[in-house]
């Protein structure tokens, strides 16, 4: 990049040559770069990506004494450089689009995979679920039994708990009641041990005195004590009655609640077995289900893979090249015609055309091509402005116009002559004009080339004084042209004329103002009409321009891209610095089916290619604006 060569050398024919070039670029109008398709260079190339041999350096160096030569030896190098950095392209930017293609396409199968997923686990969703509803709707009855029966156990084991809550506390009272009777028999076994240990009765009396108030209280309490424990004894026997008989209850719901179980598991497997094409289809669906979501960690993990490897390329690429694209120079043949759209260009830009035709010249094109649409018989002063400007003889630029080109079809027809037997033949004052007066008030009035009376360049007739018509005719005396005009004196017609003398055009006005312009044959039959010069050209172009060759114009001229839409030929747009700014530049380029390019300088074709971000061929109208360096470490020796 940078440092293109519009032209490589021709070779002579090798066996075993094959081309570099950039598949986006005309074969018909290129000389490709070759490398030997054996060559260990390329092999080696190719099996290790990531690598790129050196090329050897020259093993002796001759001295450079001149800045000529030093000139001629930079270039060499310059086309050195772009023929190796091509290689590198073409074999990084081949690696990235096959494992680009690699990764969309295992992203499309990656999003089939996942879709496949998708669709059958909602079929097995929906089947399940159909399934599901229809076991329902054939054991609705027994449902609702289960129901009921969950209920009465829920109720029943409610007043399990409540009973036996009530059997604990009456348990706990009972226990409580016999601790007191306890105590209170054993405060009477120890009254009852001293009266056993005493033997006077007077002492007896005294005890009997003292205790008697004890004992009786002590007996009461042991009664009530006694009493009270019968009556819990009799209630906890009866709660527990209760308890066995609410226990039985629960036993015969849960074993009605099992048989209603049985007979549900009964109608399951009835239901089941009356819809086996079901459960095929479920089965099948779980299966496939498993085999995409398999396939799709399959494919996840090879897509990553991929993007890993197109990671490494693109930054191989962004390292190596510097830009994103393919960039190759643009090539063609010396015997290549390159035509200049002069129409498109500003007086500013002639400069730069200059240099651009300066620059093919030197690089062997034997003649160059100016397009121009302006219509006009004789483009004599045009070609030789152009000339002037692009400072190259007249004789190497070749014009191309519609009229004038179809005007300079067949073989050249007689001369024009005058009329024979004037009445009166005089010259004005200066002698620019001469006046043949002819019978019944008719006059011919003619103006010459030069000043011997030998080429007529135009002829006017009058009746009356009123012009009528006028002729124009081209420096090798031939008839070019006719104008007619009204009797009120208004433009009527005007008829162009093949330099063979056959009609080519007629092109009719109203009010002085062109309202049609019509194709002839060489049969003097209409073949197309126009209402504008527009219309004519852009037919002249599509099918009368037979050129083949590389048509060039201002990429920003909206005209010079409507003609690049329809010529034959290959086009290139020319690219200064204050193209590569403007706004619109990638909708300009975007008009073009051929991306190629004449950039200004080195500055302009890094912009140029930034600002597109595509595959470009370009090459460099100022060529002297190189790389400060390449950057490689140079060899004391």
């Amino acid at each position: 990049m940078g440092i293109r060569d519009m032209f490589k050398s021709k070779p002579e024919p090798q066996p075993g040559l094959r081309s570099s070039r950039s598949a986006n670029t005309s074969t018909n109008n290129t000389v490709t770069p070759t490398q030997p398709t054996g060559s260990s260079e390329d092999r080696h190339a190719t099996e290790n990506n990531d690598r790129v041999r050196p090329a050897a350096r020259p093993t002796t160096v001759s001295p450079v004494s001149s800045l000529v030569s030093a000139k001629q030896r930079l270039a060499a190098v310059a086309q050195d450089y772009n023929a190796s950095r091509e290689v590198l392209q073409r074999l990084l930017f081949t690696q990235q689009e096959t494992v680009q293609q690699q990764v969309t396409d295992l992203s499309a199968k990656l999003a089939t995979a996942k879709e496949t997923s998708t669709t059958v686990s909602k079929d097995l969703n929906h089947l399940q679920d159909e399934a599901e509803a229809e076991g329902e709707a054939a054991m609705g009855d027994l449902k609702q039994q289960q129901d009921a029966l969950d209920a009465d156990v829920n109720t029943q084991q409610g007043q399990i708990g409540s009973v036996l809550a009530n059997v604990n506390e009456l348990g706990h009272e009972l226990k409580v009641l016999q601790q007191r009777k306890e105590k209170l028999q054993a405060d009477e076994a120890e009254i009852s041990e001293a009266f056993k240990s005493e033997t006077d009765p007077m002492k007896i009396v005294a005890l009997a005195d003292k205790y008697r108030q004890e004992i009786d209280d002590n007996q009461q309490q042991l009664d009530k004590t006694t009493q009270m424990m019968t009556e819990v004894e009799t209630k906890r026997d009866q709660v527990k009655a209760q308890l066995k008989e609410l226990r039985s209850q629960l036993m015969e719901t849960q074993k009605q609640q099992q048989a209603l179980d049985d007979q549900r598991e009964t109608l399951q497997e009835q239901v089941a077995t009356a819809n086996e094409s079901r459960n095929q289809q479920i089965e099948t669906l779980s299966e496939q289900l498993t085999d995409a979501e398999s396939q799709t960690a399959q494919l996840q993990r090879e897509l990553g893979e991929q993007n890993d490897k197109l990671a490494q390329i693109n930054a191989d690429i962004r390292d190596w090249l510097s830009v994103p694209v393919p960039v190759n120079g643009l090539m063609m043949d010396t015997d290549t015609e390159v035509i200049f759209d002069m129409d498109s260009f500003t007086a500013d830009q002639l400069p730069v055309v200059k240099q651009a035709a300066q620059l093919l010249l030197r690089r062997g094109v034997k003649q160059l091509g100016l397009f121009t649409a302006t219509f006009a018989i004789d483009l004599s002063e045009h070609l030789a402005k152009w000339a002037d400007a692009l400072g190259i003889d007249s004789e190497r630029l070749k014009i191309h116009s519609p009229l004038y080109d179809l005007q300079h079809e067949g073989d050249l027809s007689a001369k024009v002559s005058l009329p024979s037997d004037p009445v009166d033949d005089t010259w004005n004052d200066d002698r620019s004009v001469r006046t043949l007066t002819l019978a019944d008030q008719w006059e011919v009035k003619v103006r010459y080339y030069n000043d011997d009376a030998t080429n007529i360049a135009y002829i006017g007739y009058y009746k009356a004084g009123q012009l009528t018509e006028e002729s124009t005719v081209n420096a090798a005396g031939v008839l070019a042209a006719n104008r007619f005009y009204q009797e009120d004196g208004k433009l009527d017609r005007d008829e162009y004329y093949r330099q063979n003398g056959l009609g080519v055009l007629t092109v009719h006005y109203s009010d002085d103002q062109l309202s049609q312009i019509e194709v002839l044959n060489p049969a003097g039959m209409q073949v197309q009409a126009f209402g504008d010069l527009d219309g004519f050209n852009q037919w002249w172009l599509a099918n009368e321009f037979q050129n083949t060759g590389l048509l060039v114009g201002a990429i920003e001229n909206d005209d010079y891209r409507q003609l690049a839409g329809v010529v034959q030929g290959s086009v290139a747009g020319v690219v200064t610095q204050a193209a590569v700014a403007a706004d619109q530049l990638v909708a300009w380029a975007d008009a073009f089916s051929e991306q190629q390019y004449f950039a200004e300088n080195y500055e302009t074709e890094l912009k140029l290619i930034e600002r597109l971000d595509r595959s470009v061929n370009v090459s460099l109208i100022d060529q002297r604006n190189m790389p400060v360096t390449m950057g490689v470490i140079q060899s004391a020796e």
